[in-house]
């Protein structure tokens, strides 16, 4: 289960973003629960799933297959 993350209204440079860019489904997400299978994947993890992959759980929540997770996020302080 993939809790979908908000998209910033402001990028970090300080530039507005169209509302149109809020209508597009959104495919990026934190994960909630995972499978006793998931190898890759753990509680925590951001990840990017394919957008016409989810199910709809509840406002803002989502369930997507594994097979559907096309990476991990990693932030900086992951790669220090």
């Amino acid at each position: 289960m993939i809790s979908l993350l908000e998209k910033e209204k402001v990028t970090e440079a300080g530039l507005y973003l169209p509302t149109k860019s809020d209508e597009k489904k959104k495919s990026e997400g934190k994960v909630l629960a995972a499978g006793p299978d998931c190898e890759n994947i753990q509680i925590g993890d951001v990840v990017l799933f394919m957008e016409y992959s989810a199910e709809d759980v509840d406002e803002g929540l989502v369930l997507v297959p594994q097979e559907a997770v096309l990476s991990r996020i990693v932030t900086n302080e992951e790669l220090t």
